[in-house]
């Protein structure tokens, strides 16, 4: 079943060259008691340089394997040698955290050192908060992990982006 996306794209600009933009999301299925997690890394020509996906069992707090995925993204961003990252999350209180000085929730307080600890190891480094229809291939590839059963993939060989979308 396929959909036709209809996206305010006035404001889209392409990235500079030599920036990868890491689009990261969560899915949660609190029946099974599981979290899906996405990150996906793409260059300034479009081209996908990078998936991680995971499941995660058992983490009650959202926001922390919310905190745990943009950690996951800026680690992704460090193995694959990136200079110039920006990240992109439809969380807008992990976005905060991870752009304020101080860290606004005790209970992700530690990630968040964290992940403001690796952005200083980039070139270039920026959180962007999105809304979740500008995020859909990290959306959607999150909300699949919780129905695959797989616990890690990490690739650099990936389908197109139409079989990404083709069940949203």
């Amino acid at each position: 079943m396929s959909r036709e996306h209809n996206l305010d794209t006035s404001n889209w600009k392409r990235l500079e060259e030599g920036t990868v933009k890491i689009n990261v999301d969560v899915a949660v299925s609190k029946e099974l008691n599981v979290v899906g997690t996405d990150v996906i890394a793409t260059g300034a020509d479009g081209v996908i340089l990078g998936v991680s996906i995971k499941t995660h069992v058992g983490i009650s707090s959202s926001r922390i394997v919310e905190a745990l995925t943009v950690q996951g993204g800026l680690y992704m961003g460090l193995a694959l040698n990136l200079f110039k990252v920006i990240v992109e999350y439809d969380a807008e209180a992990i976005v905060t955290s991870c752009v304020a000085t101080k860290t606004l929730a005790k209970d992700i307080a530690v990630l968040v050192h964290d992940c403001q600890a690796f952005k200083g190891l980039f070139l270039a480094c920026d959180f962007y908060f999105v809304k979740c229809e500008y995020n859909q291939a990290a959306h959607v590839s999150a909300r699949k992990v919780l129905s695959g059963g797989s616990s890690e993939l990490w690739t650099t060989t990936l389908p197109t982006w139409d079989s990404i979308i083709s069940d949203v």
